[in-house]
């Protein structure tokens, strides 16, 4: 079964502030991050369920190559991103 991935209007700013910090540093390294965020979704949208659980419902997947951390949470057959954080701001996500 694969998941329909939903991203909220936050998770969505996140990314785009990300690929703009990241434009502005290098646009490959934009494209690459992108690329990563798109394939990490995939993976979420395939199997949810292989990333930890952090807070109560809340799962967390890493994007390998990035200091980016994917938080979503499952609603039956559909994933909701919650938020694409750096992971130096994750105590607000993996706290409670």
């Amino acid at each position: 079964m694969c998941y329909r991935v939903i991203p909220s209007p936050d998770a969505e700013a996140n990314i785009e502030s990300a690929i703009q910090w990241y434009v502005l540093e290098d646009v490959d390294l934009a494209f690459r991050f992108i690329a990563e965020t798109t394939t990490t979704l995939r993976r979420i949208a395939r199997n949810p369920f292989q990333f930890p659980v952090v807070n109560h419902v809340v799962r967390r997947a890493l994007l390998k190559r990035f200091p980016y951390a994917i938080y979503f949470s499952l609603r039956g057959d559909t994933v909701v991103v919650t938020a694409v954080l750096h992971q130096r701001r994750l105590t607000a996500w993996t706290t409670d």
